[in-house]
């Protein structure tokens, strides 16, 4: 009993809490670092999901008072999804 006592208080000192934790810290970095990047994936794939079918429309004419600047950036989103449904 006494042995293993002795064992018990020579063991190593407990890892850090996780969010202490140099990858966890390393992590959150990164993270922070790339969060623009990440709310632009998140709200191009929200917009692909629910409105492809308006953009279609929208560049097809279906709306003539959209300005031209409209029209391009719906464009250049349509021929994004067409180029990724291709690579699919």
């Amino acid at each position: 009993a006494a042995a293993l006592a002795a064992a018990a208080g020579a063991r190593a000192a407990p890892p850090p809490a996780p969010e202490r934790s140099p990858y966890v810290e390393e992590l959150v970095r990164r993270s922070k670092e790339r969060k623009a990047e990440y709310d632009k994936e998140r709200l191009d794939s929200y917009y692909e999901r629910n409105y492809r079918e308006f953009f279609e429309a929208l560049s097809a004419g279906g709306d003539r008072s959209a300005s031209p600047e409209l029209r391009a950036r719906v464009d250049a989103l349509l021929q994004g999804y067409r180029a990724k449904d291709g690579a699919q």
